[in-house]
């Protein structure tokens, strides 16, 4: 047990004082020496992540063509993948077992870009206020669903 806690000091705290009392006590204790080999190592480190590829280092560090290559090579992949969705989409919709399909997704697209516009509208018209509430509504019930849905799957795993 400590018996000098808490400390009753008969001056009162100065912050001048403390810096004095940390500077004497940092040239009291001991030097410590890095190893003999410290400095080879890290130079050594130095020159091996230096070495590396270009391909290795960062992307922002890349050569510049280099970056617009990828660049171009990643929207392409992307553009690719939509593409190929969009056909093989057609593709299954085409089949008339799938012909439901395609209507939904139609309702389902014309629902979305109503949505949209009608959130637009609002932004833009709605006072800001209101907006702020909405979203504190919206996020208070989200973090609710998301609590009582742990909840529940923390009940349901708990062992009996």
């Amino acid at each position: 047990m400590n018996k000098e806690f808490p400390k009753n000091d008969a001056e009162p705290h100065r912050p001048e004082r403390d810096g004095r009392d940390i500077d004497q006590l940092l040239h009291r204790m001991p030097i410590h020496r890095a190893p003999p080999d410290f400095f080879a190592s890290v130079l050594a480190a130095v020159a091996e992540h230096a070495a590396r590829p270009w391909y290795h280092r960062p992307w922002l560090s890349w050569p510049v063509h280099w970056q617009a290559m990828s660049f171009l090579a990643a929207g392409e992949l992307l553009t690719a993948g939509f593409w190929g969705a969009r056909v093989g989409f057609d593709a299954v919709t085409a089949m008339p077992e799938f012909s439901a399909m395609r209507a939904s997704t139609a309702v389902f697209a014309s629902t979305a870009w109503t949505l949209a516009q009608a959130m637009i509208l609002a932004t833009l018209n709605l006072p800001a206020i209101w907006l702020g509430t909405l979203a504190c509504i919206f996020g208070a019930a989200w973090m609710s669903c998301l609590g009582l849905g742990t909840a529940c799957w923390k009940l349901a795993r708990a062992n009996p």
